[in-house]
């Protein structure tokens, strides 16, 4: 991640929490004002920023719920065309899989389906991208997609998995195993 992509999640993260720590300071001053605890009065200024502390939250809360019982079993197919300039008349194309950023946890959601829905694509190169588990660990849903996707695979002319970054997935003959970045090797 670059430091300007890390600042504004930094960023994102200290809005978010404002967010909730205010929400959740105005529903406890809420609670203490119907137990009968005097509190003193807030400034109209307050108030408001506090109610839309509250309207944020309650907002957040049906996103939150979509990014994690929707977003998650939900895949999403996109076809892109990209046109080379230079190559010959006639070259055929290839069709790649692009596999990104599934962060598996260890609870299977759509891992035992992805590998099918690679396979009808029928791509002449698979390539995952991105960050194959949540916590870092190669964990048993990343392992499904790895040995679901080594068994959709079909023969290519060229060799070689991995990619730059953090870690790599590897998808050999020898079944799913992690690699240092920047590794090659073999199917």
């Amino acid at each position: 991640m670059q430091p300007a992509e890390e600042l504004r999640v930094v960023v994102f993260i200290g809005i978010l929490a404002a967010v909730y720590v205010l929400a959740a300071g105005t529903i406890v001053r809420r609670i203490r004002q119907s137990m009968g605890v005097p509190l003193p009065p807030l400034p109209p200024w307050s108030l408001r920023v506090r109610r839309l502390a509250l309207g944020l939250a309650a907002a957040g809360i049906p996103c939150f719920a979509y990014g994690w019982l929707v977003e998650p079993y939900w895949p999403e197919v996109v076809h892109v065309r990209i046109d080379v300039p230079g190559l010959p008349a006639g070259t055929a194309p290839i069709r790649i899989a692009q596999i990104g950023d599934i962060h598996s946890d260890p609870t299977e959601r759509l891992e035992g389906r992805l590998p099918d829905i690679v396979a009808r694509e029928q791509p002449d190169l698979i390539v995952f991208t991105g960050t194959p588990s949540t916590r870092g660990k190669v964990c048993r849903s990343s392992v499904v997609v790895s040995r679901g996707l080594q068994r959709s695979r079909r023969p290519m002319p060229f060799g070689g998995t991995g990619t730059p970054g953090t870690s790599a997935m590897s998808i050999s003959s020898a079944g799913p195993e992690r690699e240092s970045s920047r590794q090659k090797r073999s199917p």
